[in-house]
């Protein structure tokens, strides 16, 4: 196991103050090389220990640079035109880009289909941010936008539908329950 301290030294080398890691299940802004802080929405923070650190692997969110790929799964009725799927999400996208704080308008969002669902065909979005902390807001805004514009369009966001096929007897006794035959 590599000594705390050194490791420590190294990460207080590569990154900046206020580096922002993960850590196993735990993320946030690694503030000085002893503990971890973990700015919480209720401002919070959670002190972890070297010894919890040293075994863990730390993905550095910060540096080389603190951008990155946000993605934002998408499904959407298979009767849908995927062309204008495609081309209403790129819109959005590029909307929220240009207006919300923490997009990158420099850089196209991408759209990826990537599969069939139960009920849908299922897209990911990929929209650059600035920095881990501000995928939230960029993607709080992206899901409202493009729920309200596929609403305008007439895209259809399925919901699961289930079609349950009884045997005979049981279908019986919940018909007489029903009634009050039973």
């Amino acid at each position: 196991m590599p000594e705390l301290s050194r490791t420590f030294d190294q990460l207080s080398i590569w990154g900046l103050p206020l580096t922002f890691i993960l850590a196993g299940a735990l993320f946030g802004y690694m503030i000085e090389w002893v503990f971890l802080h973990r700015a919480l929405l209720d401002d919070h923070q959670i002190i972890v220990p070297n010894s919890r650190l040293g075994d863990s692997i730390l993905t550095n969110f910060t540096l080389p640079h603190s951008y990155l790929w946000t993605r934002i799964d998408v499904s959407v009725h298979y009767d849908s035109d995927l062309q204008h799927v495609e081309r209403v999400a790129l819109e959005v996208a590029r909307e929220v880009v240009a207006q919300v704080p923490g997009g990158r308008a420099d850089q196209e969002p991408l759209i990826r289909f990537s599969g069939f669902g139960d009920s849908s065909v299922d897209f990911t979005m990929f929209i650059l941010t600035d920095e881990f902390a501000e995928r939230l807001r960029v993607q709080h805004e992206f899901i409202k936008q493009l729920h309200a514009r596929f609403a305008e369009e007439g895209i259809v966001i399925p919901f699961p539908i289930r079609t349950l096929h009884l045997p005979e007897p049981l279908q019986m006794a919940d018909r007489a329950a029903h009634e009050g035959k039973a």
